[in-house]
């Protein structure tokens, strides 16, 4: 959910001046220029993942490599303190690694994983060109391309105006993504047909009817490869051969309203043996044991929206135990020490 916090709100600020300058130079020939757009490029990525740990905590920021040092509770009491930090505090601070604030990021944005490949380009063409003034022109473009499509998923989850953000080169980036999407479309078209002539080399030298024997028998015994995490599988048709496929939707506890978690199974004395845990849907990805397809969260929803649209799934909650239901409440239990004479009552 967005929360407007100073900080956040200067980084996607940040963030917004040096996306600008990148789609600018998207066509650059000279080195300073593609070199310079490199750098902006990991400036404006690494402005947009900050943003995201921001609207969780602009404290988290400052976590440093040692997480007992004396400078982290002076930090954490001066970012909450303070609206916005003055510029000569905030150039004294050492900001928390970038490695750090990315696993922080994918942590509050799922959807990140699915563009970990990219944001690792980005930035690595970014620290290539800042140290050692490497600049490889052909590789610009595709830089430029993912930027963007990160910066959408972003600007989403923080509620941001894409608009607002582009300013009059939002239709430039608008075209870029949907450049990418075509991309990817005729990317599954050609994976689909792969498929398909898997299933007719499978055919082939057969009867139908032992045909069908097998096929059914490999469809029945499903794909021996299982996402990893935290998964709920769903029947669907393989729009490849047609066959039963399986959809597997990623899920991750949803502790948004912790009145939802619901204890059940409780005993004479009144104490529950398990929790139920509410399941967030964080993507999805469809695999046939026929054809072998395998198409990813966003190849589902460039070829395959309806598919890819997770509000066709039910996902039942997690049945977890009562030692994970007190961890989650202690830490949001209120800091009583604020109150020296007790809670208000009444």
């Amino acid at each position: 959910m967005p929360r407007s916090t100073a900080l956040r709100n200067h980084l996607l600020v940040a963030a917004r001046e040096a996306a600008r300058p990148v789609l600018d130079g998207m066509a650059a020939q000279h080195r300073h220029e593609v070199a310079t757009t490199f750098i902006h490029a990991g400036m404006a990525a690494e402005f947009l993942l900050r943003a995201i740990v921001a609207n969780v905590a602009p404290s988290l920021l400052f976590i440093p490599r040692n997480a007992f040092d004396k400078k982290f509770a002076s930090a954490m009491v001066r970012v909450h303190s303070d609206p916005l930090p003055e510029a000569e505090w905030l150039v004294e601070r050492r900001s928390a690694d970038i490695g750090v604030i990315r696993q922080i990021a994918a942590e509050a944005l799922p959807a990140l994983v699915a563009h970990r490949v990219e944001i690792d380009d980005i930035l690595n063409r970014r620290n290539a060109a800042a140290h050692m003034w490497v600049a490889e022109q052909p590789a610009l473009r595709s830089t430029v391309g993912a930027f963007v499509r990160m910066a959408a998923v972003v600007l989403e989850h923080l509620g941001a105006d894409p608009l607002r953000f582009w300013g009059d080169r939002h239709s430039l980036a608008t075209s870029l993504l949907e450049e990418e999407q075509n991309l990817v479309r005729i990317d599954v078209q050609l994976q689909v047909r792969a498929a398909q002539q898997r299933v007719a080399q499978l055919r082939a030298g057969l009867d139908l009817e032992e045909a069908e024997r097998v096929i059914s028998t490999i469809e029945a015994n499903g794909s021996p490869f299982v996402p990893p995490g935290p998964t709920t599988p769903f029947d669907v048709e393989c729009p490849a051969c047609t066959r039963r496929a399986e959809l597997f939707v990623r899920t991750s506890d949803d502790l948004s309203d912790l009145g939802a978690l619901d204890p059940v199974d409780w005993d004479d004395e009144g104490i529950p043996a398990a929790v139920m845990f509410p399941q967030q849907k964080l993507g999805a990805m469809l695999q046939c044991p026929v054809c072998r397809l395998r198409l990813s969260y966003p190849e589902l929803q460039a070829a395959f929206p309806d598919m890819a649209d997770l509000a066709h799934y039910d996902v039942q909650p997690r049945r977890g135990t009562t030692d994970e239901y007190d961890e989650i409440m202690v830490l949001h239990e209120p800091d009583w020490d604020a109150y020296p004479h007790g809670p208000e009552t009444g």
